[in-house]
């Protein structure tokens, strides 16, 4: 499967773009949206929005290979898409050690559902704007509601 270009206007929505790269004190270099600068690639301080979106395309590649590959049971688009957006936010470590996956491999839709909420914490402390995507990614997966307001 492939993420919606209803999931990439979503993604984008939350990520913001940046064409300067900054350090994000949790993760390291970012730029783009949202691309963590691996160490070694060969990215200049400053990039177009063509060159932001060509990073986009290839960081979803990778997310939504992840999603493809983890998850054993049906999806419908939209529950790919709520999970590819949740897996582009948490990063893939994070969604195969989750209960979100488990449940969801057990063909609990619901459970999985009810799991997203877990991801709204940074550093112990519920983050409001990490809340409200969340809220909007259960809302993709149960009832296929992109909502692009933050």
């Amino acid at each position: 499967m492939k993420a919606s270009d209803a999931c990439l206007k979503f993604i984008q929505g939350w990520e913001k773009l940046a064409l300067k790269r900054y350090w994000d004190n949790k993760d390291g270099w970012t730029i783009g949206w949202g691309h963590l600068i691996k160490p070694g690639e060969q990215i200049t301080d400053v990039i177009t929005r063509e060159k932001a979106d060509e990073i986009f395309k290839c960081d979803l590649k990778y997310f939504e290979r992840a999603v493809e590959v983890a998850v054993k049971v049906p999806l419908t688009q939209q529950q790919f898409d709520a999970l590819v957006s949740l897996t582009f936010n948490i990063g893939v470590g994070h969604l195969l050690g989750s209960t979100l996956l488990k449940r969801l491999n057990e063909g609990d839709y619901q459970g999985a559902a009810d799991q997203f909420k877990w991801w709204r914490m940074d550093d112990g402390k519920v983050v409001k704007g990490l809340e409200k995507r969340r809220a909007q990614e259960v809302d993709i997966f149960l009832k296929g509601v992109y909502d692009h307001t933050h």
